[in-house]
């Protein structure tokens, strides 16, 4: 791969990380008004 593909496309694999760690936390509020991530995780896997 040419160099100026692969720092496109890891511009765009980092500019998706960062939206999906903003709108994750915003879509489980809206599924769970009632969702507090410092009361009770969201998994309980390995408690």
């Amino acid at each position: 791969m040419k160099y100026v593909k692969v720092k496109l496309l890891r511009r765009a694999y980092l500019i998706f990380c960062i939206i999906l760690g903003i709108l994750a936390p915003i879509y489980c509020w809206y599924l769970d008004p009632g969702f507090n991530p410092m009361e009770k995780p969201l998994s309980d896997f390995g408690v």
